[in-house]
């Protein structure tokens, strides 16, 4: 095995010391770019594909997030508040206290609740009915709103009715 290493090698020798210096740097060239764009082919053009498949990825995965969050704001949110009446009214009653309402009572009969508000802000009602519409499926079935003397402010007699959503 070893002889006919040593014959090769000697022939490569031989071979390439007949050639003139213009040949051997041709050769020697030729071999460097062969081995450039083989090194190139062979281990950085994968990377290259792969980056570009990944960024390719990315994007797809933004565009069904983006199509999830938009489903999920469709989709109502489970109740966050008891199911037990008396704790669906006090829950009612601590968001009224949390959104500063004034002289407000609640009663209610099975799944209707009659809401009382002394002095609150228009805007504020607005925002409360769209948060408990949105978190606790409550509509809105009858409305009485008057005007105090400040523009801003309002009285209210709301009555509210859970909505069951068919799933």
């Amino acid at each position: 095995m070893t002889q006919i290493k040593l014959k090769f090698m000697s022939y490569l020798l031989l071979t390439w010391s007949k050639r003139t210096a213009r040949e051997k740097n041709l050769l020697l060239g030729s071999g460097i770019l062969i081995t450039c764009f083989l090194w190139f082919y062979i281990l950085i053009s994968p990377a290259i594909i792969g980056i570009e498949q990944s960024k390719e990825n990315i994007k797809n995965s933004r565009v069904a997030l983006d199509e999830i969050n938009r489903l999920a704001e469709i989709i109502p949110n489970p109740s966050t508040a008891p199911n037990d009446p008396k704790l669906f009214t006090d829950y009612l009653e601590s968001t009224m206290i949390d959104r500063g309402f004034v002289k407000s009572t609640i009663s209610n009969t099975e799944d209707l609740y009659h809401v009382e508000i002394g002095l609150c802000s228009f805007q504020n009602l607005v925002s409360w009915l769209l948060e408990l519409k949105k978190l606790e499926s409550l509509m809105v079935t009858n409305a009485i709103i008057t005007r105090k003397e400040d523009p801003k402010f309002v009285k209210v007699s709301l009555t509210l009715q859970q909505v069951q959503y068919i799933q």
